[in-house]
């Protein structure tokens, strides 16, 4: 069987195994074996997740070292290592370009910055993606002491440095990194000096991520000095703020143009409690939903969209794409469904609310509503299981939904029961590719009261959808802000 599968195929599924799953593979047919042994891809790509597989893998290259130099991406994770082993890395693997070590356990607090620095000097001039998290020590050596002119891929998180002012110094290295695309940065505050900062040393900068940040009130009065004209994606989200976010909003209005994605996740005040930002005065929001005309992804989770908002959004010619709909998202969803932005909107998400919320009263016009987003291919009501007392009090029926919305692709609701009226078993006339049920039951009324009649239930569900990846997941499975994880993907 291995015969028959074209070689390129054969290594790129070899690549996602652990190296001696790799060899027992390929031991299968000793031909293909003796060709493939010493090729690059197989060695190209190495993760490691455990201190098991590091000794194993530690012992195999120190054994081959010829093929160590094949090895361009190198990840680890969740694996403690002592100084020295750490620096020694480049040493073993000279030709990394993609770089991850994460350990937030048990961050390294104790090295000397000038052996580190000397250690990872060599893949300076070649490191593509470089990501740290725990204490960023290859990271903050390099960058203190030595270009990486090709770095296009940054990703931090400071957990284990306890010095702020320590922290800040980042902001200054960066200068070493111009060409840099993707900054994601954990744990480190954040001011709008940084920010001049961060655009002045990388010009090219598309994407800035700042998570488990503090963010001070932004109270300056003057304009940006000068537009980051490339950057198109802000994700900002459980950040800190003193009083309000308006001035970071006011801020990313005038300095980002091109603006395509915004996700502003969860806030908290000085107290750690979570903040909602509400009423009609938003300033900087209403500037950017009034400037920004680019805008095709927008999650303001922490932020009430007002009425005049949507007004905003079509005066400007926005034309989103995909928006997600929290702070109070009854009210919001009928403002939307007046604006002109459901004639081009393909993804919706509606959080902090159920279904059950959303159709009180009136199910009809909740459903005639949704058949207006003729385009709609993805559909999410992201719900917390304080909205309803249990799965069996929030009941979704899946024969309308799929009625209402035939270009449906992907849908993912929690913490209900998914409903199917249908009778028999033909298929539903639908486009739906991926259906995401997180501590849902299913009830089928065909076989509701049979033996068993949970699991049928099921079954059924399969039969009906047979063109639908059905993935059954336990409340709290879904990593907070998995939909939007495309947008941190390495440049």
């Amino acid at each position: 069987m291995i015969d028959r599968i074209p070689l390129e195929i054969l290594l790129h599924c070899l690549s996602y195994l652990p190296l001696n799953e790799k060899l027992e593979c390929l031991r299968v047919n000793k031909s293909t074996y003796n060709v493939i042994h010493t090729s690059d891809a197989l060695y190209e790509s190495v993760t490691i997740t455990n201190l098991e597989d590091f000794t194993n893998m530690h012992t195999f290259f120190t054994k081959y070292k010829e093929l160590s130099k094949h090895v361009k991406k190198l990840h680890i994770s969740d694996t403690t290592l002592d100084v020295n082993t750490y620096m020694a890395l480049p040493a073993l693997f000279p030709n990394v370009k993609d770089f991850s070590f994460i350990d937030t356990d048990n961050p390294e607090r104790d090295y000397d910055d000038k052996k580190v620095c000397a250690a990872f000097k060599p893949w300076a001039e070649t490191l593509l993606s470089l990501q740290e998290f725990g204490t960023p020590v290859a990271a903050f050596s390099l960058l203190a002491n030595v270009a990486c002119p090709q770095l296009r891929n940054l990703s931090l998180n400071m957990i284990g440095m306890e010095d702020e002012e320590t922290k800040f110094a980042l902001y200054d290295y960066l200068e070493n990194c111009p060409n840099v695309r993707l900054l994601d940065l954990k744990y480190l505050n954040t001011t709008i000096d940084h920010m001049e900062q961060i655009h002045d040393h990388l010009p090219n900068l598309e994407v800035l991520s700042l998570t488990q940040v503090g963010l001070p009130e932004n109270d300056s009065d003057e304009d940006p000095p000068n537009q980051a004209e490339k950057l198109e994606t802000v994700f900002i989200s459980d950040f800190t703020v003193v009083t309000d976010f308006d001035g970071w909003l006011l801020y990313m209005a005038l300095k980002y143009p091109n603006l395509k994605n915004l996700v502003v996740g969860k806030a908290l005040d000085m107290y750690d409690e979570e903040v909602a930002f509400e009423g009609d005065y938003q300033w900087g929001l209403l500037e950017l939903v009034s400037t920004n005309s680019k805008l095709e992804l927008f999650s303001p989770q922490c932020l009430q969209l007002p009425p005049i908002a949507f007004k905003k959004m079509d005066a400007a010619g926005i034309k989103l794409k995909k928006i997600e709909l929290s702070i109070l998202a009854e009210e919001t969803f009928p403002l939307l469904m007046q604006s002109q932005q459901i004639h081009s909107l393909t993804s919706l998400t509606i959080s902090n609310t159920s279904y059950s919320s959303m159709t009180y009263r009136n199910k009809s016009k909740f459903h005639q509503d949704l058949k207006k987003i003729k385009n709609l291919k993805h559909f999410r009501i992201n719900q917390s299981k304080e909205e309803v007392n249990s799965p069996e009090d929030n009941r979704v029926p899946l024969d309308d939904l799929l009625k209402v919305l035939p270009s449906l692709e992907s849908m993912q609701m929690d913490f209900f029961t998914l409903v199917i009226s249908r009778k028999s078993k033909k298929p539903f006339n639908t486009k739906l590719k991926k259906l995401v049920l997180e501590e849902v039951y299913v009830e089928a009324l065909a076989v509701k009261g049979q033996e068993n009649w949970k699991q049928k239930s099921k079954d059924l569900l399969q039969e009906l959808l047979p063109n639908t990846d059905i993935e059954y997941r336990e409340l709290g499975d879904t990593p907070e802000l998995e939909e939007y994880s495309h947008l941190l993907q390495f440049r």
